[in-house]
């Protein structure tokens, strides 16, 4: 069935006034749109008059609305059924044999004797699985963000050790530099010495 309502982008409450003025703007739009060949045209425009037609004569729009809300019922019902089947099938996976091949496809008794305290729990177990799963993800993902890089570690260890060499021989430039310092002092003390016993050694 047609949604007139929806071809004509108004709401299912609207009066006909509205109706007649978009009907009007809709109109104006299809006749000079260029994009649409001109049989895509006609037919886009029989359309709009016929859901103007039928929406704008109240005795029309009244059988029009009841055949429209029995066919979305209708729809609503069959797609809230699909839907029960599809979920109970998700939830208890059919085993098709060929000897009970009748018996597993009767899953209407199946959705009719499950009680929706069994389907909360099969919900509530599902969430503590995708939980559980999702956790695991990220700590997966955080361990390998955490585990050491072995490239890392050894430029790591190469820049210590760089350090420490570094660290090693500014202290021995220290320490030759204070025995340097040391040294000339040693040196003319014992030269000192040397004469003051040369001198001594003289006057004996």
């Amino acid at each position: 069935m047609i949604d007139y309502y929806e071809l004509l982008e108004v709401n299912q409450k609207a009066s006909p006034e509205i109706i007649g003025e978009v009907y009007k703007i809709l109109q104006k739009r299809f006749e000079f749109d260029s994009n649409l060949k001109n049989q895509d045209k006609v037919q886009k425009l029989q359309a709009l008059k016929d859901a103007f037609d039928v929406l704008s004569d109240p005795v029309k729009r009244k059988a029009y609305d009841t055949e429209f809300n029995k066919a979305q019922r209708e729809a609503y019902e069959f797609s809230q059924k699909n839907n029960r089947v599809d979920t109970q099938t998700a939830k208890k996976p059919l085993k098709l044999k060929q000897n009970n091949f009748s018996q597993t496809l009767s899953s209407d008794n199946d959705t009719a004797e499950m009680s929706s305290s069994s389907s909360l729990l099969s919900r509530i177990k599902w969430n503590r699985w995708g939980w559980a799963v999702s956790i695991l993800v990220v700590v997966i993902v955080l361990i390998s963000m955490v585990r050491p890089d072995p490239e890392k570690a050894l430029r790591g260890k190469l820049a210590v050790s760089l350090e420490a060499e570094k660290d090693r021989k500014e202290l021995d430039a220290e320490l030759h530099k204070n025995d340097a310092e040391k040294q000339p002092v040693n040196f003319t003390e014992t030269k000192g010495k040397t004469e003051l016993e040369a001198k001594s050694d003289d006057l004996k």
